[in-house]
């Protein structure tokens, strides 16, 4: 799978996990050695698919995304992403960096 292909696959099972309370989906999409990482140091950079896994099962996101035009590049993808309910609106970007056919590394930027 291309990393834009992964990218929109991030994003369908992201708001899939949203709408069914199950985002297991989304976690087979990412290498055991994902990196999480926010570009907020507050919310910080998560390591490791079981880090990953928890984070999500205990602070899931709760609003669906969209995303606009994506940009590949010899390593990955990325895209602004948007509120589902409202495109307009930018919210930030979203880079996946990729590998062997999964995601090895996800920045959550402003």
């Amino acid at each position: 799978m291309s990393a834009r292909e992964l990218l929109k696959q991030y994003v369908f099972l992201h708001n899939y996990g949203i709408e069914n309370g199950d985002f297991e989906p989304l976690m087979r999409v990412f290498d055991d050695k994902i990196v999480f990482a926010f570009e907020d140091s507050r919310i910080g950079v998560f390591e490791g698919i079981e880090d990953v896994r928890r984070v999500f099962r205990l602070q899931p996101p709760s609003m669906p995304i969209a995303i606009g035009e994506i940009s590949e590049s010899e390593n990955g993808a990325s895209a602004d992403y948007t509120d589902e309910s409202n495109p307009a609106v930018r919210l930030g970007s979203i880079s996946a960096d990729t590998g062997n056919g999964k995601i090895i590394k996800i920045l959550i930027g402003k």
